[in-house]
């Protein structure tokens, strides 16, 4: 997630918007900086439009939630698409211990436990109001992206009254929940998919919580043997 790049003038922008020109969508993401220099608030259509349109790119073919966009509850209409990828920040929110967190800079000489042992991004369908989820921009818990475009291994609810306030684990999640976005899932039975830092896709069965920490952190020491 990008807080803050070009100066201030991107404020909450994704670094899925940001992968577009190399998904062959650059005329896109040039239709999202011009709506950025009209007005920096991400949640004002016009001009951003494009925060409805969904890329085929960023969603699981087995979510059906996601393969279009949604209207959201509320007075003013908000109409908004999803990511099922997101990266993966680490432990949590707070930690910054992970490779894509808010404003983060990570290099791969950064990634002392190794490219193939580091979590990148990880499987999550959008949140069951479809607040949390989009690819375009958005603020996420405590607007530092977490559960938005990036999640921790180990988030807690912080505060909201409906969830358990325990951390979050790798598990089989349901879309009628509304706990559920705080933690890695997909519709695959019985795991997710997850890139590592090296660029190699994994299928991760629910069974491997209990190394995903590990994995997620970038410079921990521990080098969990990873079996998919």
């Amino acid at each position: 997630m990008c807080k803050t790049i070009f100066d201030g003038k991107l404020p909450y922008l994704s670094w899925n918007s940001l992968l577009l020109p190399y998904l062959e969508q650059n005329n896109l993401l040039q239709d999202i900086y011009q709506a950025f220099e009209k007005d920096t608030s991400f949640l004002k259509v016009p001009p951003h439009i494009n925060r409805s349109t969904v890329v085929k790119n960023f969603v699981c073919p087995g979510d059906s939630h996601s393969s279009q966009s949604h209207k959201l509850n509320g007075p003013d209409g908000q109409v908004v698409a999803f990511t099922n990828y997101l990266g993966v920040e680490g432990t949590n929110q707070f930690d910054h211990d992970g490779i894509l967190f808010v404003d983060s800079s990570v290099r791969s000489s950064d990634i002392t436990d190794g490219l193939s042992s580091t979590l990148l991004v990880g499987e999550r369908p959008p949140s069951q109001d479809y607040t949390l989820g989009w690819w375009y921009a958005g603020w996420g818990i405590n607007q530092a992206g977490s559960a938005e475009m990036v999640l921790g291994v180990r988030e807690m609810p912080e505060n909201l009254l409906d969830c358990p306030p325990i951390p979050a684990k790798f598990k089989m999640g349901t879309f009628e929940s509304p706990c559920e976005f705080l933690h890695f899932w997909s519709y695959h039975p019985g795991g997710s998919n997850f890139l590592f830092a090296d660029g190699s896709v994994r299928f991760l069965t629910y069974e491997a919580d209990a190394i995903l920490p590990a994995l997620a952190t970038k410079a921990s020491g521990d080098i969990p043997e990873v079996q998919s």
